[in-house]
């Protein structure tokens, strides 16, 4: 796998969890309005709450990460579990730009580009030359449903579809 040019120790496979990882494409759907995201069968992946602070749960309902949306900096802050303490800090997505940084980051890691109003967004990872799209987002208003579509590829051979998923949930909130 290509490396990163960035200085972040976290590896960006494991965002969130090995056990969420995609090595071919994975189709998920999120409800609009609602918000579960299921695979194509239908089988619950994923869960969130939007009580304050908005927690993003895995299908047994336990708590995966946290999110914060911090005023000061224009930024949503991810937490792994279900605290904001900063030792446990992910990631953070800059709302007026949809760049995500990993934690200890000082450069962005990865990008998001379009917006909700276009219908359209993708994922991609800020290494590689050029960067190549990892996820892709349609909203489908007809049937209030997301379509999340993970791609990973030669430069992103695993994919954290619990990262992918988390980014669509702060982009709601942005």
């Amino acid at each position: 796998m290509a490396q990163s040019s960035n200085t972040s120790s976290v590896n960006p496979e494991e965002i969130i969890g090995s056990e969420f990882f995609a090595r071919q494409r994975v189709d998920l759907t999120k409800n609009n309005g609602g918000f579960t995201a299921t695979n194509v069968n239908g089988k619950v992946m994923f869960n969130f709450t939007f009580n304050d602070p908005h927690i993003f749960l895995n299908a047994a309902r336990k708590p995966l990460v946290t999110l914060k949306h911090e005023t000061s900096t224009a930024r949503w802050q991810v937490f792994r579990g279900d605290k904001t303490q900063l030792n446990k800090l992910l990631f953070s997505v800059v709302e007026s730009t949809h760049d995500v940084f990993l934690a200890k980051s000082k450069v962005c890691d990865f990008k998001i580009q379009g917006e909700w109003v276009d219908q359209s967004l993708t994922i991609s990872p800020m290494h590689g030359n050029p960067p190549r799209m990892i996820a892709q987002m349609h909203r489908n208003y007809g049937n209030k449903k997301d379509i999340i579509t993970v791609h990973p590829n030669e430069d992103y051979p695993a994919v954290d579809c619990a990262f992918i998923v988390a980014l669509v949930v702060v982009l709601e909130k942005i």
